[in-house]
C-alpha cells in the first residue's frame, strides 16, 4: 500500500514540477529540491490498516503535501518546503489533486501488479548503498538491501547486519 501511494504521490507531483527536484525519503516522506534554498520535506503519507480475523479489513492512506505555504516546525532537522517553490505550472486546488491521488492510487492497488509497485518505489527511494545516520542514536549505517516487508537491510560499522524498519527516523538527504 505504502509502495503505491508513495510512486503515485511522486509521479502525480512530477505533472507540476521538474522529477529531478522531487525525491522519496525513507519509507514515507516526499522532498523537493528548489533552486535557490535547501531541500527539504514538502509532505508524507500514513497508512492505517485496520485488521479482522488476521485480514485487512479496511486501510486508510493519509497524504499531506504543503501545495503553497509551509508551516513552522521549529525543532524539526530538516528544512521543510512548499511544492510551489519547484512547480513549473500553476498547482491545481487542493480538492482536485487529492482526487486525483485517490484515483490513481485505487488504480495502481487493482492491477494487481504488486511486484512493479514495489521495484518502483525502491528503485524512488535510491537506499541501497547509502550512507544514513539513524534517530535517535545518531549511528551510522550503510544500507545494503530491502528485507521482504520493506524494512531497510544495512551494515554497521562494525560489520553488523541490521534491520532498519519504518518506524526508525533516518536522517539524510534524498538528493545526494
Amino acid at each position: 500500500m505504502l509502495a503505491a501511494a508513495a510512486t503515485t504521490v511522486l509521479d502525480t507531483l512530477a505533472e507540476y514540477a521538474p522529477a529531478e527536484q522531487l525525491a522519496l525519503k525513507y519509507p514515507n516522506d516526499v522532498w523537493v529540491k528548489p533552486c535557490n534554498a535547501p531541500p527539504g520535506k514538502v509532505g508524507g503519507m500514513l497508512i492505517e490498516t485496520d485488521y479482522t480475523g488476521g485480514q485487512a479489513g479496511s486501510v486508510l492512506v493519509g497524504i499531506g503535501i504543503n501545495m503553497a505555504g509551509m508551516p513552522n516546525v521549529p525543532d524539526s532537522p530538516y528544512p521543510v518546503r512548499s511544492l510551489a517553490e519547484v512547480a513549473t505550472k500553476p498547482l491545481p486546488p487542493a480538492a482536485h489533486l487529492a482526487e486525483r491521488l485517490t484515483e490513481r492510487i485505487l488504480e495502481r492497488l487493482m492491477s494487481r501488479e504488486y511486484a512493479p509497485i514495489v521495484a518502483a518505489w525502491k528503485n524512488a527511494l535510491r537506499m541501497v548503498g547509502r550512507v544514513v545516520l539513524l534517530r535517535p542514536t545518531g549511528q551510522q549505517v550503510r544500507i545494503v538491501g530491502f528485507d521482504a516487508d520493506g524494512s531497510l537491510r544495512a551494515l554497521s560499522s562494525d560489520g553488523a547486519t541490521l534491520l532498519v524498519r519504518d518506524s526508525t527516523s533516518l536522517l539524510y538527504d534524498p538528493f545526494a
